[in-house]
């Protein structure tokens, strides 16, 4: 049978292993938690990367758009300028029509029957 020292000195031996393993714990729980950040960190300024590339990629987009659209309009008016050049007459009797239906239209909108 053990004496009584020596279940106080296998306590005292369980404690300072006890004490080892929550030091131990406790640096790994860091370790785990730091490199958890890190990777949270890495990610998020991953996607703000990402997210700026998509953001400025789109406006570069519609950017051009703008400009395509703004050279379509210029050409369209160049054209409809010629076609009036080249047909005077035509465009006058087409403008005309077009203000009796819009005129008809307006007049006829106020009307109940």
């Amino acid at each position: 049978m053990r004496s009584k020292s020596d279940l106080e000195a296998e306590v005292d031996a369980l404690r300072q292993q006890l004490a080892a393993l929550r030091a131990g714990t406790k640096d790994a729980a860091e370790a785990v938690t730091s490199r958890v950040k890190d990777g949270i960190d890495h990610a998020i300024d991953t996607g703000a990367g990402r997210a700026q590339a998509a953001f400025h990629a789109g406006t570069d987009q519609a950017h051009h758009l703008v400009e395509d659209a703004a050279a379509r309009a210029v050409d369209a008016e160049e054209a409809l300028v010629s076609l009036v050049r080249a047909r005077p007459l035509l465009a006058l009797g087409i403008a005309f029509a077009a203000g009796l239906v819009l005129g008809r239209a307006t007049l006829s909108g106020g009307r109940q029957q």
